[in-house]
């Protein structure tokens, strides 16, 4: 089997677009503080107190970096692990009967004729945490489906990217557009669907589905007289379902539908390196592309993910004349400070990814940047 390198060299890609939460913000989609804001309306008391520790938390774990979505769902699923194992492992956990349960349930409450003066047991404040922190995870998952699962305005979408992929193609007319995204939006694939462009995403038809092949991508052809696309999402998508080692697209952005689990929200903080579909081979082909790529343009991306943070790294060791151009907004020195630290060469373009019909900021310097590149 070729090697994912041995792709993108193959088929001549010289860049890649690595889009974050910025890149979707002209469409209505939340960024986190937005985000959070609307999940404060939604929880309880508990559940918000709740997220204010999971932030301190954060805080302290990495030196004040900014929460991020992918953060909260990881922290939650760690301290749900724990309850977890406390009360439902068969070695290791307290296993509480029903009336155990209850009574366990009622002294938190303050229910049962107890010494006013003494504290609930850890136990029964263990026990009532635990579904704080499993309403908490429901609560964020169904407003992530309400929020980003929204319908996109075709319109809009082709005001917004068709102007960028223009200004790109007027350089790589020749290549396939490799596209990494954190987002759970389906705004490229919908875009590419509207513009008839030839994108690849890992799916195969079947009779009764569209099913997760990941050979797609090795045995990509790219069409003539098209825009040829692969797309890589790197934290999973709003209509991608799995039901055991089967993954389907649905296409519709529907959380668990029956028999199935959402392939949404990968928590990324607690593994840098997936080995699991279909991340693993989203997160190889990162890898392989960093490699032999010549530009990355990021666009509204903010490099906190771990696992992607830590194979540029290690790709910009092989490839030290990797070229990033940064669409980041009016943050300059924020950038500056982490460009030079991470990224080595660079150009920083200090306006928001934006609608282009009406001659966005963005395009003119990126236009001027890479004509300069020669690549």
């Amino acid at each position: 089997m070729l090697l994912e390198s041995d792709v993108f060299r193959t088929l001549n890609t010289r860049y890649l677009l690595l889009i974050g939460a910025g890149a979707s913000k002209p469409l209505g989609m939340p960024l986190m503080k937005e985000f959070e804001a609307l999940l404060n309306v939604k929880v309880g008391k508990e559940e918000r107190e709740c997220l204010r520790k999971l932030w301190l938390i954060h805080a302290e774990e990495t030196n004040g970096a900014t929460f991020d979505l992918e953060a909260l769902l990881a922290l939650i699923e760690r301290y749900r692990g724990f309850y977890n194992i406390l009360f439902g492992d068969k070695e290791f956990g307290y296993i509480a009967d029903k009336e155990e349960k209850r009574r366990l349930e009622y002294e938190y409450q303050g229910l049962l004729n107890v010494d006013s003066a003494r504290p609930p047991s850890y136990l029964a404040e263990a026990f009532a945490r635990r579904s704080v922190f499993e309403n908490l995870d429901g609560l964020v998952r169904d407003l992530v489906f309400e929020t980003y699962g929204k319908d996109l305005n075709e319109d809009r979408l082709e005001e917004l990217y068709s102007p960028l992929f223009e200004t790109v193609n007027r350089y790589f007319s020749r290549d396939v557009i490799p596209i990494f995204t954190t987002n759970y939006d389906m705004a490229i694939e919908t875009y590419a669907k509207q513009g008839d462009a030839h994108l690849e995403m890992g799916f195969e038809s079947t009779p009764t589905s569209s099913e997760w092949r990941p050979g797609r991508f090795y045995r990509f052809q790219p069409a003539a007289n098209k825009m040829n696309m692969m797309f890589f999402k790197l934290h999973g998508s709003l209509a991608w379902h799995r039901s055991g080692n089967v993954i389907v697209q649905t296409g519709l952005p529907v959380r668990d539908p029956s028999g199935f689990k959402s392939v949404v929200l990968y928590p990324t903080q607690t593994k840098e390196y997936p080995d699991e579909e279909p991340f693993r081979t989203a997160y190889s082909f990162l890898r392989g592309c960093f490699t032999v790529a010549r530009l990355v343009i990021a666009i509204g991306y903010s490099f906190r993910d771990p696992g992607i943070h830590r194979i540029m790294a290690e790709s910009l060791e092989l490839n030290p004349d990797l070229f990033f151009v940064l669409i980041c907004g009016s943050n300059i020195e924020h950038w500056k400070t982490f460009a030079q630290a991470h990224l080595g060469k660079h150009h920083i373009i200090p306006y928001y990814f934006e609608f282009g019909s009406d001659g966005a900021s963005y395009l003119s310097e990126m236009s001027t940047v890479l004509g300069q590149l020669r690549l």
